[in-house]
């Protein structure tokens, strides 16, 4: 049995790299190498379904805390998803084919221009309203003793919410710009003042994110990837939500009882990365498609999955207010079984492929925020599609409301950066600039109208 759950997690990261490879071939920039829509599929993939894959395979097959699942249906599992990533492959492949996209991306480096003093201020509007809405949801959460959903289940609290979002935008933008200028006292405010906020709300998420998107605007913008940074930047990463929770459970209790050593005891590295298998999405699809005792409804795909999934194997659970993750996998396994899961997985193919084409014609920085943050919800495939909508809308949005606001034209002629006449191989393995022209940061900054601060 271990041997075909070997072979199938080997499927599946075959499928996954065939995916990546899609995404990427042919094309010279780091944007379009590394953050295409399939990569980003590929991360949370990793994240949900891969690695707890490997984590019950070193525990002892398929742990999930309330219903237990037996080794032949770990197996189906495993080749049901592997359906569903070929399915998507087979979607993204159809797109590339039918609107001929081209190998040469035609978009090498879209962050043409500096931002002008009207633009700074709109994300400066938009970073302090998103620190005084931040700092007031946090307070409320530190004074009650519910879930911080239960804070914006209101209007207000909705509102507040977006403004939140506002203001992580704003943070990422200044955080990347201010990391690629070399502006330091910029970036130690961006973070720090609305970090310290977003602290408080328990959002752990939410500071993560901003930080990670302001790396990858670096990478693109120099068009390189520092392997170093992404390293770090997961062993920080992984830290923090390793300690964000204890912390965050010791101020709520008050600072009379704060102390080092209470944190410490409520740090548990096998119960946050092994144990809680219900807060993976491998566990909630293999419970899924193995009891497979919900009748099939085609409407959920416009409804939404969770409360039916979470009615029906998680009563109590939903009862105090909590509720995992349905996954996509499993919300189209519950609108179609095993037609649904495979269908679904095309025209989510589909979806990424479209995606993939319009990343290489962006042509406005904003486009590349609001491009990346809606990624973090889109292809977020261990939780709940239809629920997040709402959320990656929301947190997509401010990109376009910069563009509405400050309309200005792209760079032609001498002034652009004539990528499209460059050949194939201008550009190394490495992703390094061809010869003639600069990748040094501070020399592309200058180039672009930025500068080194």
């Amino acid at each position: 049995m271990f041997s075909q759950q070997l072979l199938l997690l080997a499927v599946q990261v075959l499928i996954l790299g065939s995916i990546v490879a899609l995404g990427a071939h042919g094309a010279k920039s780091v944007l379009v190498r590394f953050f295409n829509p399939g990569c980003w599929f590929v991360l949370f993939y990793l994240l949900w379904f891969l690695l707890p894959q490997c984590a019950s395979m070193a525990h002892g097959n398929a742990l999930v805390e309330y219903i237990e699942i037996s080794d032949q249906s770990w197996v189906l599992t495993q080749l049901y998803l592997a359906g569903f990533c070929l399915a998507i492959f087979l979607g993204m492949l159809a797109v590339r084919v039918l609107l001929q996209v081209s190998n040469r991306n035609t978009n090498v480096f879209p962050f043409r221009e500096s931002l002008s003093r009207f633009e700074y201020q709109i994300l400066i509007l938009f970073y302090v309203a998103g620190a005084a809405a931040t700092l007031y949801l946090g307070r409320k959460l530190m004074q009650s003793d519910g879930f911080r959903s239960e804070l914006v289940k209101s209007t207000s609290g909705q509102l507040l919410t977006i403004l939140m979002y506002y203001g992580t935008f704003a943070m990422a933008v200044l955080l990347g710009r201010g990391l690629f200028e070399r502006r330091m006292l910029q970036v130690l405010l961006a973070g720090g003042i609305l970090g310290s906020a977003i602290f408080f709300t328990g959002a752990r998420g939410r500071l993560l994110w901003p930080i990670a998107i302001a790396l990858v605007y670096t990478f693109c913008r120099s068009n390189r990837v520092r392997w170093f940074r992404i390293a770090t930047f997961a062993a920080v990463g992984l830290f923090a939500l390793l300690v964000f929770d204890p912390i965050f459970m010791s101020l709520r209790e008050g600072l009379r009882h704060w102390s080092w050593a209470a944190v410490w005891e409520r740090v548990d590295v096998a119960d946050l990365y092994i144990e809680k298998r219900n807060f993976d999405g491998f566990s909630n699809f293999a419970v899924i498609s193995t009891y497979d005792s919900i009748a099939y409804e085609p409407k959920l795909l416009l409804t939404g999955a969770r409360d039916t999934f979470m009615h029906h194997y998680f009563p109590g659970i939903l009862e105090r207010g909590v509720g995992f993750g349905t996954t996509f996998p499993g919300m189209f396994w519950l609108s179609g079984g095993l037609y649904g899961l495979l269908l679904g997985g095309l025209g989510y193919g589909v979806l990424l492929g479209l995606l993939d084409f319009g990343l290489r014609r962006i042509r406005r920085e904003p486009l590349f925020w609001s491009y990346c943050f809606a990624m973090t919800w889109l292809c977020a495939v261990g939780g709940n599609f239809q629920e997040s909508l709402d959320k990656m809308i929301a947190v997509a949005s401010p990109g376009f409301v910069w563009l509405v606001l400050a309309p200005r034209e792209t760079l032609s002629g001498e002034d652009a950066w004539e990528e499209e006449e460059w050949e194939e191989d201008d550009w190394d393995q490495d992703g390094y600039a061809p010869e003639g022209v600069s990748d040094n940061p501070d020399e592309v900054a200058e180039l672009s109208g930025g500068g080194p601060g």
